[in-house]
């Protein structure tokens, strides 16, 4: 009961904060400091040792930092990617993370490819949040499929 709690909290925070990405081009930091009990939660919850729980948040927000903050640097993604990422990294270590970056990745690369055979005008960015927020409630109805593991 408490895994569905926390995946149906993590399916409304996602589909908000890309909503707000889409509209605003602006996410609040309330939104990530709101959801920051959401990801510790979820860390404690998959993680019954506090030690264990520790090293794999730390890892997967080591490991979203370091594959966001270059793009962030050269100006391609917004704070709000890499501030989502660390959250969504911190409560499902670095693994999950990854498995989750590649399909926002991909659904990304998509509607960026769509977008340019549009002809539509090059804008300064795409909006990024709303493709992890669907390849991250589309994680979470599939699970950690690639190793072999339960998400709750």
């Amino acid at each position: 009961m408490i895994g569905f709690a926390l995946a149906l909290a993590w399916a409304v925070w996602a589909g908000c904060i890309g909503a707000l990405d889409v509209r605003s081009r602006r996410v609040s930091n309330r939104w990530f400091v709101g959801a920051l009990p959401l990801a510790l939660g979820t860390l404690w919850h998959r993680h019954p040792s506090i030690n264990l729980a520790l090293l794999m948040g730390g890892a997967g927000l080591t490991v979203a930092l370091a594959l966001n903050l270059p793009a962030w640097l050269r100006g391609w993604t917004g704070g709000a990617d890499v501030k989502a990422y660390a959250l969504v990294g911190l409560g499902f270590g670095a693994w999950h993370l990854l498995e989750i970056f590649l399909a926002t990745s991909l659904l990304f690369g998509l509607a960026a490819l769509a977008f340019w055979l549009r002809g539509g005008v090059k804008p300064k960015r795409l909006a990024m949040l709303p493709a992890l927020g669907i390849s991250l409630c589309a994680w979470l109805v599939s699970g950690p499929w690639w190793w072999g593991d339960k998400l709750f």
